[in-house]
C-alpha cells in the first residue's frame, strides 16, 4: 500500500512489561522505534506491569521515547487494557516485551488492516528464532511445533496471539477490552468475541515479529501447565467429559503440527519432538489430577 505519510492511521503500539528481563525490553523498544512507518504516525505505550515501577525514565534519553504507564496489578490482559485506556491511536498494535518486531512489521500489518474497514483484527507472523538457525535444539524445535501457530489460530480458531496483533480502537470499543480475569488465552476469548460480532479476520505473513524459542524442557513445562490451566478453567463448568474431549482434540492438533514440520526439522529431530510430545501429554495429565484435587493454576 502506497500512502502519503499523513494518510497512514495513527497507531498506538502497546507493550506490557513484567519481570526483570530489561535487556529483552531494550531490544523490543529499539526495534519498535526504527519501524518503517511515518514516525509522527505512531507511539509506543509501554505498560510497566510490576507492582512497583521498574522502567521509570529508562528511555527518556531517546530521540523519541515511549510513553510509560504503570499498572500495578501483575496481570497481562489487565496491563493491555491499561495500555488501551492511554492509547491515542486510531489503530492499536500489540506485541510482547520479549519480541522484536521486524522493521516492516507495522507497515505491513497496518497496510492489511487498512484495506478492509470491516476487519476486526490482523494477526501477524510470529517467527521463532533459534540459537543456531541451521541446527535447532530439540526443545527449540518442539516449541516451534507446539506454540504460536498464528495462521492456524486465525483460520481455525478465530483469534490471534497478542504477541503480534493489530486492530482498530473502534473494534475494542464495540467488542470490549480483554478479559482481565484470565491468566492465559485472553486473546483467544477476545478474538472469538470479535468473530461472533461478524468482523473479518486476517493473517499477515509479512507483518513479522521475532520471538526466541524456548530452549529448555523446564520452560516448555511451565508453558504447558499454564495453557492447560486455562483450558481447565474454561471447560470445568461443562464437566470432566468436556475437558477430556478437548484434551484428545488438542493432542491430535499437536501431532498434526509436528507432522507439518517434518521436512523442516528432519527425521531425527522430529522423532525427538514426538518424545517431547509424550512428556507434554504426561504433564497435562498430572496437571488435570492436581487441579481436580484443588491445586492452584500455573500463573507464570
Amino acid at each position: 500500500m502506497s500512502l502519503a505519510p499523513d494518510a497512514w492511521p495513527f497507531v498506538s503500539i502497546i507493550v506490557p512489561f513484567y519481570g526483570d528481563e530489561i535487556d529483552a525490553l531494550d531490544r523490543c523498544v529499539e526495534a519498535v522505534m526504527v519501524q518503517d512507518y511515518p514516525g509522527e504516525r505512531f507511539e509506543l505505550v509501554l505498560v510497566d506491569n510490576n507492582p512497583a515501577p521498574v522502567v521509570r525514565d529508562r528511555y527518556s534519553g531517546l530521540a523519541r521515547s515511549p510513553r510509560i504507564v504503570h499498572e500495578p496489578k501483575a496481570a497481562g490482559y489487565q496491563a493491555r487494557n491499561t495500555g488501551i485506556e492511554h492509547a491515542r491511536g486510531q489503530a492499536l498494535a500489540f506485541t510482547d516485551a520479549d519480541c522484536q518486531p521486524d522493521r516492516g512489521w507495522l507497515r505491513h500489518g497496518v497496510g492489511m488492516l487498512n484495506r478492509d474497514r470491516g476487519c476486526g483484527f490482523v494477526a501477524g507472523n510470529i517467527a521463532l528464532t533459534f540459537r543456531d538457525p541451521k541446527k535447532p535444539a530439540l526443545f527449540e524445535a518442539a516449541d516451534a511445533c507446539f506454540h504460536l501457530q498464528q495462521e492456524a489460530y486465525v483460520r481455525n480458531y478465530h483469534f490471534g496471539a497478542t504477541a503480534n496483533l493489530l486492530t482498530w480502537k473502534s473494534v475494542i470499543e464495540t467488542a470490549g477490552p480483554f478479559d482481565a480475569t484470565l491468566i492465559s488465552q485472553g486473546d483467544g476469548e477476545w478474538g472469538k468475541r470479535v468473530w461472533r460480532l461478524g468482523y473479518r479476520q486476517y493473517y499477515a505473513k509479512d507483518a513479522v515479529v521475532y520471538h526466541s524459542a524456548r530452549t529448555t524442557f523446564g520452560a516448555l513445562a511451565v508453558k504447558t501447565r499454564r495453557l492447560f490451566g486455562a483450558d481447565f478453567a474454561r471447560g470445568r463448568a461443562q464437566g470432566l467429559a468436556r475437558i477430556l474431549r478437548y484434551e484428545l482434540g488438542y493432542q491430535r492438533l499437536l501431532l498434526r503440527w509436528i507432522a507439518e514440520r517434518r521436512h523442516e526439522f528432519g527425521l531425527r529431530r522430529i522423532v525427538g519432538v514426538y518424545a517431547v510430545f509424550g512428556l507434554v501429554v504426561a504433564i497435562r495429565g498430572v496437571e488435570l489430577v492436581r487441579l481436580l484435587a484443588g491445586g492452584r493454576r500455573e500463573r507464570r
